[in-house]
């Protein structure tokens, strides 16, 4: 997986759910190839098609440390 970055940085806080946040979003793309041992079928992922929902980083306090 390869995230590219990029994006905006966000502040998040939601009191309800005592989580708080700053967060980087972007695009990001996977590429994969998988083979059992026992076969000769090997699976790969393909560029093309790839739907995106969110992809981001970032850095999080909740619970006890949520202030």
């Amino acid at each position: 997986m390869q995230w590219h970055g990029g994006g905006d940085r966000q502040q998040v806080r939601d009191t309800t759910y005592r989580f708080a946040g700053s967060f980087v979003d972007g695009p990001a793309t996977i590429s994969f190839t998988a083979k059992n041992d026992d076969s000769d079928v090997v699976y790969r992922s393909e560029a093309h098609g790839q739907k995106l929902l969110y992809a981001g980083t970032g850095s999080e306090r909740n619970g006890v440390f949520f202030a």
